[in-house]
């Protein structure tokens, strides 16, 4: 049998060719390391909240230090939003001591609809119950004073929240901003129409419309027509306004 011997500088060779493939190995490694695990933590303002017939509404629940029973605020956003519209509006509420309570309708935002509607308005005939299930989540909650449960809407919202007011039942006010027409959502399928602590807010744009509904309401009622064409929810970004919402909330 013949054996054949391997050379010393093949060998050298070899043992230099692994040595720089491991050195270049850790450069690499060290360079790019492996991605880090990222965990995820959820946001505790976020809550799901499920209506009568098994909508479930994706909402935002924020509130400020409890030292003793809190008034709550809902915002009801505009079409073509959801409740994220109201964003830069909570943290103002919350410093002057209000819960704030934003929500998507059904069929807005992450609230999904199990179907798509025959129509725009039998769905939006729905909305208002939508404030059923919200301001029964707020009922539980046993730092919130109940007798103080106030609703905020603008566009879309600001008609179900006004259609909401007239059933007389379970808020104390509503702050109605820059409404439109609907005979889906004008207090017209109600019977009677008893909303009271109503307060209206728009632009000049906006005078006929909230005209109309302020007409149908009885009980105490105010308004704000601002100057310029501010209109929706930018009207609460205005510093005068704002500081008249509050204050008329605080009464």
């Amino acid at each position: 049998m013949t054996f054949q011997h391997q050379s010393p500088r093949l060998s050298i060779t070899i043992v230099t060719v692994s040595l720089l493939l491991v050195a270049i190995g850790i450069f690499l490694f060290a360079k790019h390391p492996a991605p880090a695990t990222t965990t995820i933590t959820p946001d505790p303002s976020h809550i799901t909240i499920i209506t009568s017939d098994g909508i479930k509404l994706d909402a935002t629940f924020k509130s400020p230090v409890r030292n003793s029973l809190l008034p709550a605020v809902i915002f009801v956003h505009d079409y073509f939003h959801d409740r994220h519209q109201w964003d830069a509006t909570l943290q103002t509420f919350i410093d002057h001591g209000f819960v704030v309570l934003s929500y998507d309708m059904r069929g807005f935002g992450n609230s999904r609809l199990p179907s798509i509607p025959a129509s725009p308005s039998a769905h939006f005939a729905s909305l208002p119950a939508d404030l059923d299930a919200v301001i029964g989540y707020l009922h539980q909650q046993p730092f919130i004073d109940q007798q103080h449960i106030s609703i905020i809407g603008t566009g879309l919202g600001a008609n179900v929240a006004y259609q909401w007011s007239g059933t007389g039942t379970a808020t104390t006010k509503t702050i109605v901003i820059s409404p439109q027409l609907s005979t889906t959502l004008d207090g017209g399928v109600l019977l009677p129409f008893t909303a009271t602590g109503t307060y209206f807010v728009g632009n000049q744009n906006d005078a006929a419309t909230i005209k109309k509904l302020s007409d149908t309401i009885s009980g105490p009622k105010e308004q704000t027509l601002v100057t310029d064409t501010t209109s929706g929810s930018d009207l609460l970004k205005n510093s005068t306004t704002q500081t008249t919402l509050l204050s008329w909330l605080n009464q």
